[in-house]
């Protein structure tokens, strides 16, 4: 019965596609490119540069954010879903699109504020802010782990210099003063086993 239901749902589905009105209460909406039943529908949303728009709308169409959703689906509805595999669906309707739309929209924004913030700061921060803004989300991703790459190595290097000077406190038979840098080489790198030990066994001492 169960499975009779979602098959008519999904029949009638580009039809309730086609008679939702275009009316949000939001920062996005739908714009129907044509007028038949299962006619494109593209998303419009205030405060994003065009690019970037454009790369929301390729999303929300793509194939593989589709499976996605289909898979949320599965996992909501294990038993249904098994049983009809051949109703998933290759379409995403225009309410379903503005909800995801508004959502992205939220996270984009927020992610640009902070790249604006960071990027006086460093020149791989003002290049994903830029990509950002041109819709390049790929470009924007590799930046900023070429930047994660960089700042990681400056903590390595900053959790080394306190754990030597950590050493330098303990020749000098200092160790009260040694202990607040060890603790610092360990809180940057608690993966470091020479970072734990050390403060492991000053403190035990």
């Amino acid at each position: 019965m169960k499975l009779l239901i979602k098959l008519i749902l999904l029949l009638f589905l580009p039809m309730s596609a086609f008679a939702w009105q275009q009316q949000t209460t939001g920062h996005c909406s739908p714009v129907m490119k044509d007028t038949k039943v299962g006619g494109s529908v593209t998303i419009k949303c205030t405060g994003i540069p065009p690019k970037a728009l454009e790369n929301l709308n390729e999303l929300l169409d793509s194939a593989k954010t589709i499976k996605h959703l289909n898979r949320l689906l599965d996992f909501q509805e294990q038993d249904l879903a098994v049983k009809s595999r051949e109703l998933e669906r290759t379409q995403l309707t225009a309410q379903e699109k503005v909800q995801l739309a508004e959502e992205w929209r939220q996270k984009y924004l927020d992610l640009e504020t902070r790249l604006q913030a960071e990027a006086g700061e460093d020149e791989l921060s003002q290049q994903a802010a830029e990509a950002l803004q041109a819709g390049e989300l790929e470009k924007a991703g590799e930046l900023l782990d070429q930047l994660i790459a960089k700042q990681e190595k400056m903590v390595d290097k900053l959790a080394a210099s306190h754990f030597n000077r950590a050493k330098v406190f303990q020749l000098q038979y200092e160790p009260v003063k040694a202990l607040p840098h060890l603790k610092k080489a360990y809180n940057y790198r608690p993966e470091n086993n020479d970072y734990a030990f050390a403060y492991a066994f000053l403190l035990q001492k």
